[in-house]
């Protein structure tokens, strides 16, 4: 009872004040959704609330949120510091040693440790960890695996669960990051719009092209016989259709004269980008017959609600608001990538309680680990909130865990305390 066909997104909407902006100021934002918008604003059913430009909204929003109940509690938050080892002394884990600013320090603690490093998107070695040809990252550079390591060294058990969850991104021509990388973004809410497909290098289309679960498992497709991704690369195609139409929006400002190649041919167009030419010219025959039908026989394209509200054109004349023709030149292509968005298969493992246990399964007392850092379980694919939510979860178990653990001490420590003073000793 209450359900809807279409789901419902949760959505932090943070106002802003002056009293913000210092803690603000330093946060990184992300470049997977900019410029962003509500999801209230995507759906035209209101406004958000942020003045901030970009706007601070959908997950880094929530991000903001607890920064700023943290820092409004008291929390002290330290910046450019490098953790180079956990501690352990003997009741378990007794704090970190850091680096800042060339020196090192030891910082000790009375509950222990969690640890929320995120996961290794950032890591040279990510495309080989995950069976990838290649792979981009969306977030900012600073997932680097150091949990695994961290953890790993005082004999945390990693474990390898499910496979990296990738979405296809392209270069838009945003520069580079902070690191010198390629900035790369998201584009699978501009794919399933009418007038463009998704083809391999044969020029065949490998999926739902609206459906960006359908293309991520497509992508990891390898053919043993050729050794090779059979749908990677991979690439964008559309016409002059698409580009007067979506050129430009809120979530992926297509920037089509600087990031696409043009031809006035489909041919020309494949001999551009490294196409079999026959395969995309029949490929692209046999979509716009689904066009005039209103009915992709391949993969299913605009029957699924979620994916004709979200990613179609309401306001299509064609019967069917994810497809329309690829008809009028010129033509445009793109080289996509699979792109990383945090979620991967190399994780630490934990309890019930958020603890993190070694290869026997056995607590690591003091140490506990939340969101990427931990490896995922929970299910084979992706919601939306998906990597939000496991980590509110066990940073929450961690929380409570690691005050049972203070408690427990303080207990102890009482009780030895009167000991001793009944043997005549001073406590």
């Amino acid at each position: 009872p209450g359900s809807t066909d279409t789901g419902r997104f949760l959505e932090v909407e943070l106002c802003i004040d002056d009293s913000d902006r210092d803690w603000l100021e330093i946060c990184r934002r992300g470049h997977h959704y900019h410029p962003q918008s509500c999801w209230n604003e995507a759906f035209d059913v209101g406004a958000c609330t942020t003045t901030l430009d970009p706007p601070l909204s959908r997950g880094e929003s929530l991000a903001a949120a607890f920064v700023r109940a943290a820092v409004r509690t008291g929390v002290e938050i330290r910046r450019n510091v490098v953790v180079r080892r956990i501690l352990v002394g003997g009741e378990g884990v007794a704090g970190v040693e850091i680096e800042h600013e060339g020196a090192t320090t030891v910082v000790r603690t009375r509950a222990g440790v969690v640890v929320a490093t995120g996961s290794y998107g950032s890591s040279e070695d990510a495309a080989k960890i995950e069976n990838l040809p290649e792979l981009g990252d969306a977030g900012p550079p600073v997932s680097f695996g150091d949990a695994l390591g961290l953890a790993g060294d005082i004999g945390a058990a990693v474990v390898r669960a499910g496979s990296a969850f990738t979405v296809l991104g392209a270069d838009l021509g945003d520069g580079v990051d902070e690191s010198g990388r390629r900035r790369m973004r998201q584009v699978f809410d501009r794919t399933g719009l009418p007038h463009g497909i998704i083809v391999n290098g044969d020029g065949d289309r490998f999926g739902d092209e609206s459906c960006y679960n359908d293309l991520v498992e497509a992508t990891k497709a390898f053919d043993v016989g050729s050794r090779q991704f059979r749908n990677s690369p991979c690439f964008f195609v559309c016409d002059e259709q698409y580009r007067l139409a979506y050129a430009s929006g809120s979530e992926v400002p297509w920037e089509m004269a600087a990031s696409f190649t043009s031809a006035p041919t489909l041919a020309d167009l494949a001999d551009a980008m490294g196409i079999e030419s026959e395969g995309l010219c029949r490929t692209v025959e046999r979509f716009n017959e689904f066009v005039e039908s209103g009915v992709d026989s391949d993969f299913g394209r605009g029957e699924l609600l979620r994916y004709r509200l979200e990613y179609g054109d309401a306001d299509t004349d064609s019967t069917n608001p994810n497809l329309g023709t690829i008809a009028t030149p010129p033509f445009w292509a793109i080289r996509l990538v699979p792109l990383s968005v945090g979620i991967h298969s190399l994780g630490l493992r934990i309890d019930r309680m958020a603890r993190v246990v070694r290869r026997d399964r056995s607590p690591i007392d003091g140490l506990w680990a939340t969101g990427n850092a931990v490896a995922y379980t929970e299910q084979p694919r992706y919601t939306g909130g998906f990597a939000n939510a496991r980590n509110i979860v066990y940073g929450f178990l961690a929380a409570n865990s690691a005050a049972d653990r203070l408690a427990a001490g303080r207990e102890a420590s009482g009780a030895t305390a009167g000991r001793r003073t009944d043997r005549g000793g001073s406590t």
